[in-house]
């Protein structure tokens, strides 16, 4: 179980700036705050079951599927970290997340 969801810089703008795509291709936020609460119920189940994740190439990196998105995470000292989220029609490659 972890103790605290800490979001990196990176993953926090990452979010934003899929919320305000969906939000100005549809010209409603309706999508952005379902996926927004979608998004939040999984981290939520992940800090009580940081494991449920499938393992990555990258040594300590989880990677949780939620909806069409890829969000990477890694635990350290009970905390969970969210590293960075993409769209899983991107590039197959593993992306930076230092």
């Amino acid at each position: 179980m972890a103790k605290q969801l800490i979001w990196t810089s990176k993953a926090r703008a990452e979010l934003r700036e899929i919320l305000e795509y969906w939000a100005a291709r549809n010209k409603s936020k309706t999508f952005s705050r379902r996926l927004y609460g979608l998004i939040n119920e999984q981290l939520a189940l992940l800090c009580e079951f940081p494991h449920l994740g499938r393992a990555t190439d990258i040594p300590g990196v989880y990677i949780k599927v939620v909806h069409k998105y890829l969000v990477y995470y890694e635990i350290k000292k009970q905390n969970l970290y969210v590293l960075t989220i993409r769209h899983g029609s991107r590039d197959s490659e593993t992306p930076d997340i230092e």
